[in-house]
């Protein structure tokens, strides 16, 4: 397996092979549990060896003899061992010669001088999964004056790393070059333009090397901060990001290293406590902020990570590549053009095909009638898109400047002339693509008012508020896709119609969703609610009627509604129904739940009171007059005169409440009619019926509950129940009289005992009457006698039927002899 692979070569062409790499490395699914740390810095400041030593990798060194660029381009290595100061590999047995070995590793085979031996760190398997980049050094003689690499090479590792690891001497540290602070300023320009709409960090971790301790660390960390903070306030920043810090992008951490060379066993030691750093897990889970210098707290943070799983990272960093790679000055060709008409048809010719493929590659290959999925305008309005203005404008810039370069030169009303052309064309191709655009803006802003008004409803918004602030975010969302393009060509790029469209859509959409919460609102927080509450409150009502019942009645109907609309009541005696509805809307909305409410009353009355219930209800009122007392307990029949009085008080107490039932009128005589009319399902405040005569009789209905015939069928129906009530009491009262006095029973007693203990003592007779007793008990307990009442009728018959045969027979021999 290799040890390294280049990611981007000198000619900065990006190697598409690396996944292949990491998957002979990680034999596994990692996920995002992996780190990416890049180093850069100036050329032979032994970087590749800092490497090494700290991650166990075997990058190329530099050759001390000749000094000359190593590394070429950006290499990626998997670290296969983190330098450690807490985890020993070796023993107290392993003299100091074997601590001194030296780790001296070129992969080219170079020859290698002899140098001062530099001990190796404790190693430490890298459960962490990190991945280094070495990146091609700056200020090389080899690259020269050209700087452009090194530019995207820096930004590129910014973009694509949790870490970046700057190597810097000591005594670099004040000096513009020297200290890459050049570079930096470039970087950070780049990155803020780039890179400013993202929610990413970046850790900057200063390594000091060859430190001496002759100034602190601290001065040192000081004095870099001071210079990037200043390298900051001086950028040019785009519009949108003028307040933002260094600390947005970037945290700071300084680390300082002893000369590798003069003090070995320093270098390997710090180097040891630097990848403990990189191993201290619990401080990664943690989310406080790194501190500039500690050798305790862990480098990585998880807001460093760039959340793209391993699979997915070479991908990512070939994009982010190329997004940098095209961020260039156009490279716009020029021709001579020898007749001014001619070359200006040709030049204008060749812009519009230019325009055309790129056109083609922009919207991939648009036919005209499917808008590209990478053009769609964005679902959610706070994501981040290049506006459509933009695109247009920068198509037509492109193009007409290259018409321009090349066609100004001639005769000047030819050029103007063919410019307007130009620009005509080009925005008459775009408009087929604009007009897409429009058409899905608009399906786009419907799903907006829809989404952003059921999420405000959710969030127990006021209905009229949430869809007037859906409305508005829809049409301000399509507006402000939309309207920039006018800036371009007010004519052709005119959306007042679509916009009208999208208007009259959601005004509809508005209708329909205020009719369906109206009748929500109607039906079933007033309507139902109401129903359920009146409901019982009449069903008591009718538990004991009397000549009030129908004012109670009538006086509950009124406040519950009363209390159901109260909320809805403004000061004035208007009712708002928070639904942004009309004044006149709004009365045509409360008549409606008058005349729902007395229907309601209405069906209420008429389930209630029908001809069962109510002679149920007149044979619970009997037989709790004529069978308990005023203080209902029982009453016990002395005579039949008794059961004749309570008979006619219990019936005339049950008879009193049917005229009261039978039509709904208060205590004065005066039947309860409905103000609105209830038997019209439609009711209409400009149409009024002209038989208003018919009308009345319809809602006098309402009143007259039982008919005549209904009434009588009442007390038909009652007067049998009551009768029967009547003939059980008689009958109580004659079989009391008639009742056998408690003395004869002791006289029989005493004249039969002599009969009796001779059936006693008699074994015949006893065994007889236990067989019978016994019979007699089965037959009862299994519920016989039915059964064996009728067996004995039938045996009977039959017996009565043989003997009248017998007789029949022996009186036709007498009469023959």
């Amino acid at each position: 397996i290799n040890h390294s692979i280049q990611i981007i070569n000198e000619q900065k062409d990006f190697n598409k092979k690396i996944m292949n790499y990491v998957k002979d490395i990680v034999d596994q699914d990692i996920g995002f549990n992996y780190h990416v740390i890049s180093v850069f810095g100036s050329q032979s400041t032994g970087k590749s060896t800092l490497l090494n030593a700290l991650f166990g990798t075997k990058f190329d060194v530099m050759n001390q003899d000749k000094r000359q660029q190593t590394t070429k381009g950006i290499w990626l290595a998997y670290a296969p061992n983190i330098a450690s100061h807490t985890n020993k590999i070796h023993n107290d047995n392993v003299d100091l010669t074997t601590l001194l070995k030296v780790n001296n590793i070129n992969t080219n085979n170079n020859a290698s001088t002899t140098k001062t031996p530099t001990p190796i760190p404790n190693s430490h398997n890298n459960t962490q999964n990190i991945f280094v980049m070495d990146i091609e050094g700056t200020d090389g003689r080899e690259r020269g004056e050209d700087q452009d690499f090194e530019r995207k090479a820096a930004l590129f590792a910014l973009a694509t790393s949790e870490v970046l690891l700057i190597n810097i001497w000591e005594n670099q540290i004040g000096l513009y070059q020297g200290a890459n602070l050049g570079l930096l300023k470039t970087v950070f320009e780049v990155n803020l333009s780039l890179f400013s709409n993202k929610n990413q960090k970046c850790l900057l971790l200063f390594v000091i090397r060859d430190f001496t301790a002759t100034t602190t660390l601290d001065s040192l960390a000081d004095s870099l901060i001071d210079s990037l903070n200043k390298i900051w306030s001086q950028l040019q920043r785009p519009k949108g990001t003028e307040d933002f810090q260094l600390n947005d992008f970037f945290d700071l951490r300084f680390f300082a290293l002893p000369h590798k060379v003069f003090q070995p066993l320093q270098f390997t030691t710090e180097v040891s406590k630097l990848g403990d750093q990189f191993q201290n897990v619990s401080s990664y889970e943690s989310q406080g902020l790194p501190s500039l210098h500690t050798n305790n707290q862990s480098i990585f943070n998880k807001r460093y990570h760039r959340n793209i799983p391993l699979d997915g990272w070479t991908i990512y960093a070939e994009n982010v590549w190329d997004q940098i790679e095209s961020n260039k000055d156009l490279d716009l060709p020029t021709q001579q053009i020898l007749v001014a008409r001619f070359r200006c048809d040709e030049i204008s010719n060749l812009a519009y095909q230019n325009f055309e493929k790129d056109f083609n590659q922009i919207f991939n290959d648009f036919d005209g009638k499917i808008l590209p999925s990478n053009f769609m305008p964005p679902t959610n309005p706070s994501d981040d898109f290049t506006p459509i203005n933009q695109i247009i404008d920068q198509l037509k810039e492109k193009y007409v400047k290259e018409y321009d370069l090349s066609a100004s030169r001639y005769a000047q009303h030819v050029y103007d002339q063919k410019r307007i052309a130009l620009i005509n064309k080009i925005f008459l191709k775009l408009k087929e693509i604009y007009s897409l655009y429009l058409l899905q803006l608009r399906k786009l802003s419907i799903d907006l008012f829809f989404s952003n008004f059921q999420f405000l409803k959710k969030s127990k918004e006021k209905f009229n508020t949430a869809i007037q602030q859906s409305k508005q975010i829809a049409l301000d969302y399509f507006t402000k896709n939309s309207k920039d393009c006018l800036l371009l060509d007010a004519e052709i790029f005119d959306y007042s119609l679509d916009l009208k469209e999208l208007q009259t859509s959601i005004d509809e959409s508005i209708k329909t969703q205020t009719a369906k919460e109206l009748d929500n609102l109607i039906n079933i927080k007033i309507i139902k609610r109401f129903t359920n509450i009146f409901n019982q409150q009449f069903l008591t009502l009718l538990l004991s009627p009397d000549l009030k019942t129908w004012n109670d009645s009538l006086s509950s109907f009124n406040s519950t509604l009363s209390n159901l609309l109260l909320k809805f009541k403004s000061e004035d005696g208007s009712y708002d129904f928070g639904l942004g509805l009309s004044d006149e809307e709004s009365i045509d909305t409360f008549k409606k739940i008058q005349r729902l409410a007395w229907e309601s009353f209405d069906s209420i009355i008429h389930n209630q009171i029908t001809e069962e219930k109510i002679v149920n209800l007149l044979r619970e009122r009997f037989e709790d007059k004529f069978r308990y007392d005023e203080e209902n307990v029982p009453k016990l029949w002395s005579n039949a005169l008794e059961v004749d009085q309570s008979y006619k008080v219990a019936k005339e107490y049950a008879f009193s409440i049917l005229p009261i039932l039978a039509i709904a009128k208060t205590d004065d005589g005066v039947e309860i009619i409905p103000d609105v009319s209830i038997y019209n399902q439609e009711i209409s405040s400009d149409v009024e019926s002209d038989d208003e005569e018919l009308n009345s009789s319809k809602n006098q209905r309402f009143a007259h509950i039982l008919s005549a015939e209904q009434q009588n069928s009442i007390k038909h129906k009652f007067k049998r129940q009551a009768d029967a009530m009547y003939v059980e009491a008689k009958r109580s009262t004659i079989q009391s009289i008639t009742s056998i006095p408690y003395w004869i029973y002791i006289i029989i007693a005493i004249l039969g005992y002599d009969e009796f203990m001779a059936i006693i003592k008699n074994p015949l007779y006893i065994t007889l009457i236990i067989v019978l007793g016994a019979a007699a008990y089965f037959t009862h307990a299994m519920n016989l006698w039915g059964p064996l009442l009728s067996v004995s009728t039938a045996m009977f018959n039959e017996t009565v039927k043989v003997s009248k045969q017998k007789l029949r027979e022996i009186l036709n021999e007498d009469s023959d002899s």
